[in-house]
């Protein structure tokens, strides 16, 4: 009797031993499971549950790290086609405009330039990285709407008339349309918002002197005031066939002399702290002319 009650007592023992192992393993997969799990749904596509058993639990974690890592592929492959139809349509309504499909990727890294110093000042809370990733992905749709100009307009050599620049005038509102029947078809996201927001406020002025709605100051969603200046830096540095390339110290005194006007004071402050970094560019992806 008592070899059996000890015999009992040794299996109750490892019993316990087992269940408790086993229960300390699920708590430490779940826990795993559940913070990498959260970390995807968040946006965190590197996440991955580690795997510290050869068991069960270990094989789930591998299969989970598996479909993580086959959705941050796939996932992966959207935005690379997503990034390379917005060249495309963007190049396009810039080859209308005697422009090289260089103004566009000028741009948006004059735009990414601009937002990450400001991003150190009182702009961080909106502007992280998220939303400067984000910023850049859209910039180069800004004169989408120059799709609908007339080629007589739009490649007119000499200067516009009062009528015709009237016209010319329409173009942010037309991007901005466009970008809003993308929206109805595909549904409002963060990326489409942010494009029609620069595609429509990018010629706005700081002083409400601009178009295509004379919005002033602070009213001007932030985007457009950092297209704003991207874009007239690269219209001014760059040779067109009414204009000749003007140097960056030229175009630097330029932008000084809108600051406040046409421009935001704390986005041109961002330019004189980032210049150097504009005239790599610039120097990067020129024309070669």
């Amino acid at each position: 009797a008592k070899d059996l009650l000890f015999v009992m007592l040794c299996l109750t023992s490892a019993a316990t031993l087992v269940i408790s192992s086993f229960a300390t393993n699920l708590r430490l997969f779940f826990g795993f499971q559940s913070q990498a799990m959260d970390a995807v749904s968040q946006g965190n596509l590197r996440a991955r549950v580690p795997v510290v058993s050869n068991d069960e639990f270990g094989s789930i974690a591998k299969r989970t790290n598996d479909m993580i890592g086959a959705l941050e592929e796939r996932t992966r492959d959207l935005a690379t086609t997503q990034e390379v139809t917005i060249i495309a349509l963007a190049s396009l309504a810039e080859t209308r405009d005697n422009e090289t499909g260089n103004h566009i990727l000028r741009t948006q890294r004059y735009v990414r330039v601009l937002a990450e110093q400001l991003a150190k000042g009182p702009h961080a809370n909106l502007l992280t990285p998220e939303y400067i990733d984000l910023l850049y992905q859209s910039a180069p749709l800004h004169d989408i709407g120059k799709v609908g100009i007339p080629d007589a307009i739009l490649l007119k050599p000499g200067k516009l008339d009062a009528e015709e620049f009237d016209i010319m005038k329409r173009h942010p509102q037309y991007g901005h349309e466009a970008l809003q029947a993308a929206v109805k078809r595909l549904g409002p996201t963060s990326f489409l918002r942010l494009a029609q927001e620069i595609a429509l406020t990018h010629h706005e002025k700081w002083d409400g002197g601009g178009y295509p709605n004379g919005l002033k100051a602070e009213a001007i969603p932030l985007s457009g005031r950092l297209m704003a200046l991207a874009d007239v830096y690269d219209a001014l540095i760059c040779k067109r066939v009414y204009k000749r390339a003007f140097s960056h110290e030229e175009t630097r005194t330029i932008i000084l002399e809108g600051r406040g006007t046409h421009f935001d004071p704390l986005v041109v402050e961002a330019f004189l702290l980032t210049e150097g970094l504009f005239v790599t560019v610039a120097g990067e992806f020129g024309d070669g002319e």
